[in-house]
């Protein structure tokens, strides 16, 4: 299924049909610049449709990768 981008009262937002039938529309990441990012929106959308079809016991025992890890700097 295709991923659809559009603003909504200036939030940029992400939406996506799945083949179950869902649909799911979430905010996007944005990036540094307040940019979107689009790969990570799509991991953040497609992590949450998973999470979501977990069973309760799943959802104690496992865990999906929402966004990659990344290195900050000292506060």
């Amino acid at each position: 299924m295709s991923y659809n981008f559009r603003t909504d009262n200036d939030i940029e937002k992400i939406s996506k049909t799945f083949d179950d039938g869902m649909t799911y529309e979430i905010p996007c990441v944005l990036d540094d610049s307040g940019n979107v990012d689009e790969a990570k929106s799509k991991i953040k959308i497609d992590a949450q449709h998973e999470y979501d079809n977990f069973t309760d016991l799943e959802k104690t025992t496992k865990f999906t990768k929402l966004l990659d890890n990344t290195t900050t700097e000292t506060i």
